[in-house]
């Protein structure tokens, strides 16, 4: 293990290895392609903690061979992968970090071997997860992530990678929630599903969407906006069971002045014989809804030109109900 700070473990590897007894396997032939039967994705956004769960059938029981599966489970910044299992009929093994060289090293030795056997490495912007599973066995693979949302612009997005690089047609069930303990829910979006249902519950929304048999997206957005009431400061802490996150917000009170500095416009029209027709009338139209927004102490004047040059005043007036009439 490598450590940092004041002995803080840092992940390298987490390792995955089930030593229980199977029928003798055969390795099955590189490049055969192995998909899951169904897939799910099931979770929770609380304010901003999104704490969600992946579960990936395997089936393998009709197979002679051990077979292998490998993808990359990209993540966005701030979301993290804080486990995984494997789940056997009753049986549930979990991950164990080990250092990164040993865990490929008896993740290799598993698969010579036809075992079934994960192994998750951390990559740039995610992790690369591989999965081996044994012969007249089925496995379903469980990912955990969990982290913060920042917001950016007033708004809050998720995305959710299924299983990027697969092409699955397969079973398919989302069920996800978002829930506001300080604001209510004043907006959202969900991108990557095309039949889903939403359903209001008490402080957030629920959108669910499950098929029997489609094209699994690649990627599931999720993005929501809360209000909250400006000004001021909120602690706000989520506990995973076994984890403690917190987030501090600040924000300054906004107040709007009705009192706007005077400002000084010219406009320039264009008469010439390119702008006949409908140009000229459009330009009219617009034209007039911008001078009809200017405020009292606004100044203005109009230079129009063609083959000569005109201009409304010598010198520019204020935005007056008669001189905007004039104009």
């Amino acid at each position: 293990m490598k450590s940092r700070g004041r002995g803080i473990v840092v992940p390298l590897a987490i390792l995955l290895l089930m030593c229980i007894a199977l029928v003798p396997a055969q390795v099955a032939a590189q490049g055969e392609t192995f998909e899951p039967t169904s897939v799910s994705v099931h979770g929770t956004i609380v304010d901003n903690y999104a704490n969600f769960t992946y579960e990936m059938f395997f089936d393998n029981t009709g197979s002679s061979f051990s077979r292998e599966v490998n993808w990359f489970f990209g993540l966005q910044t701030g979301i993290r992968l804080s486990n995984v299992s494997v789940v056997m009929g009753e049986d549930v093994y979990w991950g164990k970090v080990i250092p990164e060289s040993d865990a490929i090293i008896t993740y290799e030795e598993s698969v010579e071997m036809g075992k079934t056997a994960v192994l998750v490495t951390r990559g740039i912007g995610g992790y690369d997860l591989s999965m081996n599973v044994a012969n007249n066995t089925g496995a379903t693979l469980c990912v955990f992530v969990e982290g913060l949302l920042i917001r950016h612009l007033g708004l809050y997005s998720l995305e959710v990678p299924i299983v990027t690089g697969l092409e699955v047609d397969a079973i398919f069930d989302a069920d996800l929630s978002i829930i506001s303990h300080y604001g209510p829910l004043s907006g959202y979006r969900v991108a990557g599903l095309s039949d889903m249902i939403a359903t209001d519950i008490p402080n957030g929304i629920r959108v669910r969407s499950f098929s029997s048999n489609i094209r699994i997206p690649d990627l599931l957005a999720l993005e929501y906006a809360l209000d909250r009431q400006e000004g001021g400061s909120q602690l706000i802490t989520y506990n995973n069971g076994t984890d403690n996150f917190f987030t501090y917000l600040l924000a300054p009170s906004i107040s709007e002045s009705e009192e706007y500095a005077p400002r000084e416009y010219v406009f320039v029209l264009d008469r010439s014989g390119s702008m006949s027709g409908t140009k000229l009338e459009q330009a009219k139209i617009a034209f007039n809804s911008m001078i009809a927004d200017l405020n009292t102490n606004d100044i203005f004047n109009v230079i129009s030109f063609s083959t000569n040059v005109d201009v409304l005043w010598s010198e520019p007036y204020s935005a007056s109900s008669t001189n905007i009439a004039s104009a």
